[in-house]
């Protein structure tokens, strides 16, 4: 779909990632994908963190929400409940 090899299915109707890795084909895929996207990250991520995801967010459209979850790193040891919130 849209040149993306992760995505499988043509009924996709969100795109939510937490914590992810975002290559600049990524982002590109990104800016162009119709459906809401969620993107959750934590603020003490030192593998991805917050600060990364906001400028490249700029470029993507509408409908979007970015959401940190404080004090939570990149294996969201003892965030998983609050993590699970917000997908959910």
């Amino acid at each position: 779909m849209d040149g993306n090899p992760n995505v499988t299915s043509i009924f996709l109707t969100l795109v939510a990632l937490i914590s992810p890795q975002l290559t600049d084909e990524k982002w590109q895929w990104l800016r162009r994908r119709k459906t809401p996207l969620l993107l959750i990250a934590g603020s003490e991520d030192d593998e991805f963190p917050p600060a990364q995801y906001e400028a490249n967010l700029k470029m993507v459209p509408e409908p979007k929400h970015f959401h940190v979850i404080k004090g939570a790193d990149h294996f969201w040891v003892g965030y998983e409940t609050e993590l699970a919130g917000q997908v959910g």
